[in-house]
């Protein structure tokens, strides 16, 4: 009785132990419903589980962020690039300049510092 109620193993096990003699019972067993201890290790374990998981998601998230970052910055090369094909000297330098202030505006309202 003791080891039922101050033990932290398996309540099953100590219970199958005393009124069966059986030893070789290791937690509770599929089918069977879950006593607290065992049921309070696998939340423990389930948590510490999930948390690592949540660890990695985030740590993907952030590395398809700077992926599509990249991707953005080719597309807006690209548009430049094709822009500029089509413009002459003077309409590449208006169309630079208003693209630096956009940018800037941009980036003030996001807090990033521009750097130019």
């Amino acid at each position: 009785m003791k080891e039922l109620i101050e033990g932290d193993g398996c309540m099953r096990e100590v219970l199958y132990r005393a009124m069966d003699g059986r030893m070789d019972r290791r937690g509770c067993e599929r089918g069977e419903a879950v006593c607290q201890r065992c049921e309070l290790a696998g939340i423990e374990a389930g948590v510490e589980g999930v948390e690592a998981e949540v660890e990695g998601v985030e740590a993907d998230v952030e590395g398809v962020e700077a992926e599509v970052e990249g991707v953005e910055a080719d597309v807006e090369g690209v548009e430049a690039e094709e822009q500029g094909e089509e413009m002459g000297r003077g309409e590449r330098e208006e169309w630079t300049e208003e693209t630096t202030r956009r940018w800037e505006e941009e980036s003030k309202r996001a807090g990033r510092s521009s750097g130019i």
